[in-house]
């Protein structure tokens, strides 16, 4: 692992952690960025940058059929 920052949160996030499921429904994928983690840290959309990192303990989302998250 090179560069970027590491954000770690909590352990056992779940999808409606990373994003709320009210903005599952916006029409592009750079729209739904703006919305990732806010209900845990409502400027992470502002910090995060390509080439950063998302850490976990434990378990980081499940893989839910169907699921839509943002790439940054």
């Amino acid at each position: 692992m090179s560069g970027g920052n590491i954000f770690k949160f909590h352990n056992d996030l779940d999808t409606d952690q990373i994003i709320g499921s009210q903005y599952l429904l916006l029409p592009t994928i750079e729209e739904m960025k703006e919305h990732a983690f806010e209900s845990l840290d409502p400027e992470f959309p502002k910090k995060v940058r390509e080439g950063d990192y998302v850490v976990g303990e434990k378990i980081l989302a499940a893989d839910l059929p169907g699921s839509r998250l943002p790439a940054f």
